[in-house]
């Protein structure tokens, strides 16, 4: 009698250490995947040669993103994006193109940080403008561009040079902060 009590405690307990390391082994599971949070720096998702489109309540596109390579992070709710090129459309739906090497997107605050050679090309009516700047922000539904850095800007035969610029692109005004320099070509 002695001995099958010893027996039956034996396996009793060889069945609570299998089921302890079975419920540990699938807490460690559960964890790895669902608890984002625990680990910020995880990568989401990663999209290769993508598009991707954003518009309004009536369908309207409000811009279009591309890019080589976007990766997300949801624990930082960012996402970057090497050589985006970003076409910005106006009401209208005539758009401005803004390009740079590289992009970080910050989705609670809605904007794009653009790095590296950002550049905005804008066609109206046959008038080519372009602005160039090494670190560019713009804020999409707001359609509001901003830098600190120096800034250049082209419209035909004028060309306007400073240290930071804000700009609404809905509207004909540029403000550059410092150091203004402008040249005009006669010819």
């Amino acid at each position: 009698m002695r001995r099958r009590s010893g027996i039956l405690l034996l396996i009793l307990a060889i069945v609570v250490a299998i089921a302890s390391i079975w419920f540990n082994k699938l807490w460690i599971t559960y964890q790895q995947h669902y608890d984002i949070q625990a680990d910020k720096s995880r990568l989401s998702y990663y999209f290769t040669e993508f598009s991707l489109q954003s518009t309004d309540a009536s369908g309207t596109p409000e811009y279009k993103l591309s890019g080589q390579h976007f990766s997300h992070w949801t624990g930082k709710d960012t996402s970057e994006i090497v050589t985006p090129k970003l076409y910005a459309f106006d009401k209208k739906q005539q758009r401005t193109q803004i390009i740079a090497d590289n992009a970080v997107m910050f989705h609670k605050d809605d904007h794009l940080e653009l790095q590296g050679a950002a550049k905005i090309t804008n066609t109206r009516s046959g008038s080519t403008t372009s602005l160039e700047t090494e670190n560019l922000r713009y804020h999409p539904k707001k359609r509001w561009i901003e830098t600190d850095a120096q800034v250049t800007f082209t419209s035909g035969n004028s060309t306007i040079m400073g240290k930071g610029m804000d700009s609404q692109l809905d509207k004909n005004i540029l403000r550059i902060h410092a150091d203004v320099l402008s040249i005009f070509n006669a010819n």
